[in-house]
């Protein structure tokens, strides 16, 4: 079974959790980037400054997504461990590791805006090289230096597929929200209503993302046999493996 096939699988079997995670964690955080990036761009939009608007944008949308993230690293991986998955898991994820990872997530965000500001390229990379630290965070339990360190060594090693997974992804979702917006407005011109309907997508589109990418993380440091004794960074470190 394909790795998306196993997130939709979990999607469907746990189809309540997810959406009560979402209502609560990726509500406020999408609103809140909406209001936002509104303002942004009516503002730097009056003086034909766009392009820092987009800035800012990118650097709402990595922030936003690396939070958003947290609970359904959690439920993605104790799916693959056997585990209970229970919302309070969640929950009590999101709370254990929001500071960190947002401080983190603002740090990323700011040099992958950066570095797509001067060169496409250099935002590129350092995108995909620091992309797992949430992952890192949830999973291995490593924040601040070690996080960044632990999750440049995955990217970097497994840029490409990571890289492909991104740009795949993002396709697939590109097409599903197309397709919903044209419908939307065909059927209603009121903003209001074509906000809500990405809003509930977005309960579907990150949780989606999360539980494939934690997936090809696990398999990419060595499978659930891996974790049974402990994080896959800390056995790493005291030289298990």
């Amino acid at each position: 079974m394909s790795h998306f096939k196993e997130a939709l699988l979990l999607m469907k079997e746990r189809f309540l959790t997810i959406l009560a995670l979402g209502a609560i964690i990726i509500t406020p955080i999408y609103l809140f980037n909406q209001v936002f990036v509104n303002y942004l761009y009516r503002y730097y939009g009056s003086m034909d400054l766009f392009f820092i608007a987009d800035f800012f944008h990118v650097i709402l949308i990595l922030t936003g997504l690396s939070v958003a993230q947290i609970p359904f690293i959690e439920l993605a991986y104790r799916d693959v461990m056997g585990e209970d998955i229970r919302f309070k898991d969640g929950i009590r994820s999101f709370m254990e590791h929001v500071f960190p990872v947002y401080v983190m997530g603002l740090i990323y965000a700011v040099l992958s805006a950066v570095g797509g500001l001067l060169l496409i390229l250099p935002g590129i990379l350092i995108a995909i090289w620091f992309f797992l630290f949430p992952y890192v965070a949830v999973i291995e339990h490593q924040h601040w230096w070690k996080g960044y360190k632990w999750a440049f060594s995955i990217g970097k090693k497994y840029f490409f597929k990571l890289l492909l997974v991104v740009l795949l992804y993002g396709l697939f979702e590109m097409i599903v929200g197309t397709v919903a917006n044209v419908v939307t407005l065909l059927l209603t011109e009121r903003l209001l209503v074509v906000t809500l309907v990405q809003l509930v997508l977005s309960y579907v589109f990150v949780p989606l993302f999360t539980f494939l990418v934690t997936y090809y993380y696990i398999d990419w440091n060595g499978g659930p046999e891996t974790y049974r004794e402990g994080s896959y960074a800390e056995q790493q470190e005291f030289g298990y493996y």
